[in-house]
C-alpha cells in the first residue's frame, strides 16, 4: 500500500524541489485536449522557489498541493496564495503517458484511417518530448505500431481477424469467416429453434454472396495498378488466390462443383493470369543469367521466375486443371537425361560399398537398384537412358550423385519456357514426330517414298524359265524400331543417317526454350512430387513441392512409347499404373519399361519480393 505522509510545514516540503517534466503549456493544441483537465500545477514563490504538484484542493488563502517524494511516498502541504508570484500547469508526462497507454485497440480489426491520422502525432510528440519518461520505449513501439497500420491501410490493405490482407485477399477471408459462422450457427443445437439465430445465418448468406459478387470488379480495378507499379509477387497472389477462391470456397458452399463452373467464366481469369505473366515479362524478369562460379557441368540453367503451369484447355476434371501462376526459383537441371553408363557406376558403387546413405527413408531395404531396361538389349546400351527405375531407385541416383530430382512445377518450367509452349519446342507437333510410334511409321513411309527401298537381288535361275517370269517380291519396307537412342543425340540413329544421306529433310532439334533435351521423347522422366489429381487447384505460388499424400509419384515428358501426341505435351501427368506399355512384335507381347530421369540440383538464390 502506498503510504501517506502528510507535511504541513511548508519550508520543508519546497526545499531543493525543483520542477521537470513537460507541463501543459508546452503540449500541442490536441495534445492539450487529449490530456484533458489536469490538476498538476507549477508554482514559483516569490522567494523565487518552485514547487510542482498535484492540486488536491484550493481555499480562498491557500492552495494544498500532493508531491511524489519518491520510493512511493506522497506528501501534501499548503501554500499561501500571499507567497505566489506566479502559477502554471505542472508535469504532465504521468497524465500524458497514462491516457497513451489506456488506449484499447481491437486486435482482430484496424482503425479508421483518420483516427490513425490523430493518434499518431500524439504518440510522436510523447516520444519527442518526455523522452526520460519510463514508458517511452512502450509508446515508441504502439507508435511504430500505428504508423505500420496506417501506411497499409494507405497501399489499400485491410486487417480482418487479426491479420492484414490486401482488398481482394481481405474480401475471401471475410468470405471465409462468413461460411465459418454459417456453419457454426448450422451445428447450434438451438439453430432450428431459434429465430434470430436463422435470421443471422440468412443475412450472411446474403452478405457472403455480396463479397463473392464483388470480387471481379475489386480485380479489375486492382490488376492494372499492380501491374503499372511492377508489383508481380502482389498480383500473383491476388490473382490465384481469386482463383482459388472459385474453386475451393464458391464450388463448396453454393452447389456441385460443375453446377458452379459452368456459370463462371473461367477465361477471365486465365486473361488475368497472362495479363501478369505479360507485364513480367515485358518488365524484363525471369531472364536473369547464370551467377558467377557456379559447376553447370552438363547442366542448363533454369532462371527463375513465373509461369503459367497446367493446361489451357483442361476441363475441370482433368489432372492438370486449372491454368495457374507459379513462381519458380532458379535453378540447374540436367541438359540430357541420365544414361545407362552412368546409371551403372551408381549400382556398381551401392553393390561394391553396401552404402546406403543416400537411401529414401520410406524405401525398401537393402533395395536393389538394377535398371529393368537392362534385360532388354533395345535398351541397354551405354548411350541409351536408362529405363526401368522406379522413384526410388531414382532418389538414390539423384542423391549419390550430388543432386536431386527436379519438382514438378520445375520440370514444366523447364519444358515449357514462359511462353506457355504446349510442347518443349512450341505450339505444333508434325505426323512425324520420332517421339511416338505414329510418327515413326510416318517417317519410315516417307524415308521410302524419298528413297525406294532396292528391290532385293534376284535369285539365280539356272536356266530355268518357269522362274524367270516370277515376279520378284516386294522390298521390305524401312521400319524404325521402338527404342530409346542416345542421350545426347537429338534423333535415333537410323533417322539421323537418313537425314545425313539425304533421303529426308530435318532441320528440327525439338529443344526445350532453355536447351534441354528429350523433354518430349526418349523416356519419361520421374519427378519429386506425389500425385494427386486435384492438386493444381491448391497448389501454392512460389515453389510448390507437391501434395503431402498422394497415389505414387508423378513422371513427366513423352517417351519412344508414347500413345498420342498429347502424352509428348509439356503437361501431361504420368503416374502410378502408367508405368510399363505393350508393344507388339511378330514373336510376342511384351510390355516394355520406359521411364527414366534427369536431375536437378538448387542454387543459393533466395526469392525476394518485387
Amino acid at each position: 500500500m502506498m503510504q501517506k505522509v502528510h507535511i504541513f510545514v511548508f519550508a520543508v516540503l519546497v526545499a531543493g524541489h525543483v520542477a521537470s517534466g513537460v507541463t501543459m503549456q508546452e503540449l500541442s493544441p490536441a495534445a492539450q485536449a487529449f490530456v484533458g483537465d489536469s490538476k498538476q500545477i507549477a508554482l514559483v514563490l516569490k522567494d523565487g522557489r518552485e514547487v510542482t504538484g498535484e492540486l488536491v484542493r484550493e481555499t480562498a488563502t491557500h492552495l494544498e498541493i500532493r508531491m511524489e517524494r519518491g520510493a512511493g511516498i506522497r506528501v501534501s502541504a499548503r501554500v499561501p496564495k500571499s507567497g505566489i508570484k506566479k502559477q502554471t500547469s505542472g508535469d504532465v508526462t504521468h497524465e500524458f503517458s497514462r491516457r497513451l497507454m489506456a488506449l484499447q485497440f481491437d486486435a482482430t480489426a484496424s482503425l479508421a484511417e483518420s483516427e490513425y491520422q490523430r493518434l499518431i502525432p500524439l504518440y510522436a510528440e510523447f516520444v519527442k518530448k518526455c523522452p526520460d519518461s519510463k514508458v517511452v520505449t512502450t509508446i515508441q513501439t504502439m507508435h511504430a505500431k500505428l504508423l505500420d497500420e496506417l501506411d497499409r491501410i494507405q497501399k489499400g490493405e485491410e486487417k480482418v481477424g487479426g491479420q492484414w490482407f490486401t482488398p481482394v485477399l481481405a474480401a475471401l477471408k471475410r468470405f471465409e469467416v462468413m461460411t465459418e459462422k454459417m456453419a457454426e450457427l448450422q451445428n447450434d443445437r438451438d439453430y432450428r429453434k431459434s429465430e434470430e439465430m436463422q435470421k443471422l445465418h440468412e443475412q450472411l448468406t446474403i452478405d457472403r454472396r455480396e463479397v463473392a459478387r464483388s470480387l471481379p470488379g475489386l480485380m479489375q480495378e486492382r490488376l492494372p495498378k499492380l501491374l503499372a507499379d511492377r508489383q508481380f509477387d502482389s498480383a500473383t497472389e491476388e490473382v490465384v488466390g481469386f482463383l482459388h477462391f472459385w474453386l475451393e470456397q464458391v464450388a463448396a458452399s453454393e452447389g456441385e462443383f460443375a453446377k458452379v463452373l459452368k456459370g463462371m467464366d473461367v477465361e477471365y481469369i486465365v486473361r488475368m493470369q497472362d495479363d501478369v505473366l505479360d507485364a513480367f515479362k515485358a518488365a524484363g524478369e525471369g531472364k536473369a543469367k547464370p551467377p558467377r562460379g557456379i559447376d553447370r557441368e552438363g547442366m542448363v540453367y533454369i532462371p527463375g521466375g513465373y509461369f503459367l503451369m497446367g493446361a489451357r484447355d483442361a476441363a475441370p476434371t482433368d489432372d492438370n486443371f486449372p491454368l495457374h501462376l507459379v513462381f519458380v526459383s532458379p535453378f540447374l537441371m540436367d541438359r540430357t537425361e541420365v544414361s545407362n553408363a552412368k546409371y551403372r557406376e551408381f549400382v556398381k558403387h551401392v553393390k561394391s560399398s553396401g552404402d546406403s546413405s543416400m537411401e529414401h527413408p520410406d524405401a525398401p531395404p537393402l533395395k536393389k537398384h538394377d535398371a529393368e531396361g537392362w534385360a532388354h538389349e533395345s535398351l541397354s546400351r551405354d548411350d541409351q537412358p536408362v529405363v526401368g527405375i522406379d522413384w526410388f531407385d531414382a532418389y538414390a541416383y539423384a542423391k549419390w550423385a550430388g543432386k536431386r530430382l527436379p519438382t514438378e512445377a520445375e520440370w514444366e518450367k523447364a519444358a515449357k519456357g514462359m511462353d506457355d509452349n504446349i510442347f518443349p519446342w512450341g505450339d505444333e507437333i508434325e505426323e512425324c514426330g520420332v517421339n511416338w510410334p505414329t510418327g515413326r511409321k510416318f517417317l519410315a513411309k516417307e524415308m521410302d517414298r524419298q528413297n525406294p527401298p532396292l528391290p532385293p537381288e534376284p535369285e539365280p535361275t539356272f536356266g530355268c524359265s518357269c522362274v524367270q517370269d516370277a515376279k520378284p517380291p516386294p522390298p521390305p519396307p524401312t521400319k524404325l524400331p521402338d527404342k530409346t537412342w542416345a542421350v545426347d543425340q537429338h534423333l535415333p540413329t537410323e533417322l539421323q543417317e537418313a537425314i545425313d544421306l539425304g533421303f529426308v529433310e530435318w532441320d528440327e532439334t525439338y529443344l526445350s526454350p532453355y536447351g534441354v533435351m528429350h523433354m518430349a521423347g526418349n523416356v519419361a522422366e520421374w519427378v519429386y512430387d506425389l500425385y494427386d489429381a486435384g492438386y493444381y487447384a491448391v497448389s501454392p505460388v512460389v515453389d510448390p513441392q507437391g501434395p503431402e499424400e498422394g497415389q505414387g509419384h508423378v513422371f513427366r515428358g513423352g517417351s519412344y512409347q508414347s500413345r498420342n501426341s498429347d502424352e509428348l505435351s509439356t503437361v501431361h501427368r504420368g503416374h502410378k499404373g502408367m508405368s510399363r506399355r505393350s508393344v507388339s512384335s511378330r514373336k510376342r507381347r511384351e510390355a516394355l519399361p520406359y521411364i527414366g530421369m534427369r536431375c536437378a540440383r538448387s542454387l543459393d538464390v533466395v526469392k525476394t519480393g518485387q
